[in-house]
């Protein structure tokens, strides 16, 4: 199987003026579409072999919440915190080559 690359936007974060931008968290909607989120990918069967996260509260929370139903752990990576390109996700991808015949999830 081709190597594939899942990107999973974070759920529903408080205001924007509730605190630092990369310390802002989860409301509880936010928790429950992380969930879901874990839930869906289970249901199509999707396995996920490795969760890469930006270290971001929101992002990090969401990784968590998700992976809990995939029984994966969410990993921090310093480039899914701003800016993350084409270069980026080559980069991740290369954690695993030829060892992973699955997808890698990135929470941002």
């Amino acid at each position: 199987m081709a190597q594939q690359l899942w990107l999973l936007r974070h759920g529903e974060a408080e205001p924007h003026d509730a605190r630092p931008d990369a310390d802002r968290r989860l409301t509880d909607r936010g928790r429950e579409q992380a969930r879901m989120a874990g839930r869906a990918l289970a249901a199509l069967k999707v396995q996920v072999h490795l969760c890469f996260t930006s270290p971001k509260v929101r992002a990090r929370e969401t990784a968590v919440l998700a992976c809990e139903t995939l029984a994966v752990e969410a990993i921090d990576h310093a480039a899914l915190f701003a800016g993350f390109d084409v270069a980026d996700a080559i980069e991740l991808l290369g954690h695993a080559p030829g060892r992973l015949p699955g997808p890698v999830t990135a929470c941002a």
